[in-house]
């Protein structure tokens, strides 16, 4: 399986561990496994920035959850939104090679 590479901001790789991690204690409360996420967030933690597609979706779900999160409190989600659509097209750019 080929892996996508990213490039992220230290901004934007804040967000990205903020949203896997509360897709990981939201997955935990109903005692489901985190194995995938940890992996990923010890990943984007050691600046090894490689995902393969099945974990580029989950990074997807969990931005989206986020930014569903952050507007349901009235925050901003434009970061979180511009985010997902840099992501949306590096994975399409992969996807079409």
């Amino acid at each position: 399986m080929n892996s996508i590479k990213y490039d992220f901001t230290s901004k934007e790789v804040s967000l990205i561990i903020n949203s896997l991690n509360s897709l990981r204690n939201y997955m935990s409360m109903q005692e489901r496994a985190t194995n995938v996420i940890d992996e990923m967030i010890l990943k984007i933690s050691n600046n090894k920035i490689e995902f393969d597609i099945y974990e580029s979706k989950i990074l997807i779900n969990s931005l989206n959850n986020f930014r569903y999160k952050l507007k349901s409190t009235n925050e901003s989600c434009s970061e979180v939104n511009d985010l997902l659509l840099k992501i949306i097209n590096y994975t399409s750019k992969d996807n079409n090679k």
